[in-house]
Order: structure tokens, then C-alpha cells, then sequence
């Protein structure tokens, strides 16, 4: 035997391997592009330049992990797995998983992930829809902190959709798309896109930039928060 071989993704490409303690399960916070490999597969080989370029392209919306199935056959095998590559998203918070079938292409795996991933926004149209948002989901949330993106466009982002399943319970996230002014107007907003954060009934408009990275810490930051019951 040649010994165990180093694994296919070292740390510094941002693809996590993955063994069964690290799988993640029903408590899973973010949502998982994962490619189950074998070392000796050429075709994963091959997808290796193609994988590695995945957690720079999907950052802030899907994490990027590899299972190595000569090492962790059990876990390969509660998965089903028998060919390779084999390519699942493992949907946050235990919401199931949905297998790859299109081409293994940046394009492909990129849009793959980016269509299944989870949301837990709620789409507010109306003042009454704002209403029952406030006394729903934004009373239920456990920082008290609600964010409502306010925005021209039609899709909902992937990264919000990302953002509103990680802090799911927590922040509740709203989002009035297509330039809704009368929307706009109950918050003084005046430009799209805006993101709001009202805590505790007190709008704030968020003034970062409307990237992953300083989303992700601001939503942190206001999830530490503790509702006032």
C-alpha cells in the first residue's frame, strides 16, 4: 500500500474536507456544495481546478466541502454514494440534500447551488404585509431584529436567502422587491437597494456595502442581540 494519501484540497484552496464528525447534519447553519471523491478517480482529478474555484465563487451564499470515500466509507456509504465524483447540496438545517445531475462546469456547479439554495425571506408587497411581518416573524425573533432589504431587482439575492436560513429564528429577514415606493416610503427610504434593520421596533439603515462578507458581520453582530420580551 502507498500509505494514506495527502488529501485532494489542502486548506488554504477554502474547500473543507469533510469526514462523518464534520458532515454537516440537522443543525447545520449554512447550506453545502460537496463533492464525494475517490483519490484514484480521474475524472475527479480533473474536476479538481474546477472545485477548487467554488468558495471564492459561492462565498457568502454555500459553503464548498469534499468527502475523500477511500477514508470515510461509512459516510459514503449512509449517503448512497456509487460513482464518482458524486456532487451534493446538503440544504442548512437538515432541509435535505439535492443531487447534481447538470454538467460539472464553474458555470454549472455555480448555478446548481446557487437555485437550491434555501430562503427563509419573506416577500413584503404591501403595508399589510408589513404589518403582519412585524407582528410575525420579526415579534418571534430571538434578537428582536428584523432586516428588511428594500431593492429593484426581481430575484431575491442569494446571499440574503443564505443570511435569512443561518439566522433563522434569530433575524427574521424581510425584502420588498422591484422598487416598491409605498414600502420604501414607510421606511424613508428613498434609494434602492437599502437594507434596514429594525431591533426592537428602531430602524437603522445599514450603511456597509451590500457584500457577503460585510453582511455576514453585520447580521452577526445584530443576532447577538437579545429581545426585549
Amino acid at each position: 500500500g502507498g500509505g494514506a494519501q495527502p488529501p485532494m484540497y489542502d486548506a488554504s484552496s477554502g474547500v473543507k474536507m469533510l469526514s462523518a464528525k464534520k458532515f454537516p447534519g440537522k443543525d447545520a447553519k449554512h447550506t453545502w456544495l460537496v463533492e464525494f471523491y475517490a483519490p484514484w478517480c480521474g475524472h475527479c482529478k480533473a474536476l479538481k481546478p474546477t472545485w477548487q474555484k467554488l468558495p471564492d465563487k459561492l462565498k457568502g451564499i454555500v459553503k464548498v466541502g469534499a468527502v475523500d470515500c477511500e477514508e470515510q466509507q461509512e459516510l459514503c456509504a449512509q449517503h448512497g454514494v456509487e460513482s464518482f465524483p458524486t456532487i451534493r447540496l446538503v440544504l442548512a438545517g437538515g432541509r435535505g440534500t439535492e443531487e447534481h445531475g447538470g454538467p460539472n462546469t464553474l458555470k454549472g456547479l455555480h448555478d446548481f447551488a446557487v437555485a437550491h439554495v434555501p430562503s427563509e425571506v419573506v416577500n413584503l408587497r404591501t403595508k399589510k404585509h408589513l404589518e403582519e411581518f412585524r407582528g410575525g416573524p420579526c415579534a418571534a425573533a430571538r434578537s428582536g431584529c428584523c432586516a428588511v432589504l428594500l431593492t429593484d431587482k426581481f430575484e431575491t439575492s442569494p446571499v440574503l436567502k443564505a443570511l435569512s436560513t443561518q439566522h433563522h429564528g434569530v433575524v427574521a429577514v424581510g425584502e420588498a422587491r422591484a422598487s416598491n415606493k409605498v414600502l420604501a416610503s414607510e421606511f424613508g427610504v428613498d434609494r434602492f437597494p437599502t437594507l434596514v434593520m429594525e431591533c426592537g421596533g428602531q430602524p437603522t439603515v445599514y450603511e456597509g456595502e451590500l457584500r457577503a462578507e460585510p453582511l455576514a458581520e453585520y447580521f452577526a453582530e445584530n443576532s447577538k442581540k437579545k429581545a426585549k420580551r
